[in-house]
């Protein structure tokens, strides 16, 4: 990694499409990290190992925007096209004896990583239209299945910096997410408690979504792969159906 300025000069980062680990010699800097096919990037930090102080994160990793190919390089730029640091190929992360060596092990380009990173466009069903970031942010979503007990238990918001936050009932669950005009659309990866309670699971839904879409009743739709619908949500709780199914 070169123009970047001290402490990060040196360090050497490791991604795998939704995941990526910044490696110096005080430790690790964890992040959840989204590229998309036009080389839009999210990137924001959930943890480390180390003796690295991430009170205020990695300021230049945190402000990234966009991953520009040049020629054997990437650029990491912020919103404005200001070059943040220059990647370049191979590095060697350090070993300490804290951190399992094993965390070290470069990312293996597997065929699903690959498609994934290719950022393949989804052919959107029939009756669907690509989601906008005006229309993905408009507010509070709700599952159009909810537990009869807890109607507005499970929720989703989509804010316009890029991250998301929501709840399965009563677990909250958030990451980073990226959507492109096409529809495309990437979660990154996230954590959370494990408690159990009637609801709907919104962060496994989001991780398993390729393209986010509206329909003609203009509720959200996140899609697979192949395409297929896997999630809906609806703006207003009231359009949602009680499904006693999702009571524990």
């Amino acid at each position: 990694m070169r123009d970047v300025a001290p402490p990060y000069d040196g360090a050497v980062l490791q991604f795998d499409g939704v995941y990526g680990t910044l490696w110096r010699e005080c430790g690790t800097a964890d992040h959840a990290i989204i590229v998309g096919p036009t080389g839009a990037l999210r990137v924001q930090l959930q943890g480390g190992a180390g003796e690295c102080d991430l009170e205020e994160g990695v300021p230049w990793l945190t402000a990234a925007a966009r991953l520009v190919l040049d020629e054997d390089t990437m650029v990491v730029q912020d919103a404005s096209g200001t070059r943040l640091a220059t990647l370049l190929p191979g590095g060697t992360p350090p070993e300490r004896d804290d951190i399992d060596p094993s965390l070290a092990t470069d990312p293996v380009l597997t065929d699903d990583l690959e498609a994934s990173l290719r950022g393949v466009i989804i052919d959107l069903p029939s009756g669907l239209s690509p989601a906008t970031m005006e229309q993905a942010t408009a507010g509070r979503w709700y599952p159009d299945r909810h537990a009869p007990s807890a109607p507005e238990g499970s929720w989703l918001e989509l804010d316009a910096d890029g991250t998301w936050s929501g709840s399965d009932g009563c677990n909250g669950q958030g990451s980073v997410w990226l959507l492109e005009p096409s529809g495309w659309f990437r979660s990154g990866a996230w954590a959370q408690t494990a408690v159990g309670c009637p609801g709907v699971d919104i962060g496994s839904a989001l991780s398993d979504a390729e393209a986010l879409a509206v329909d003609g009743d203009g509720a959200l739709v996140a899609l697979d792969a192949a395409g297929v619908p896997t999630a809906r949500y609806v703006r207003d709780v009231t359009d949602s159906v009680a499904d006693p199914s999702l009571e524990l």
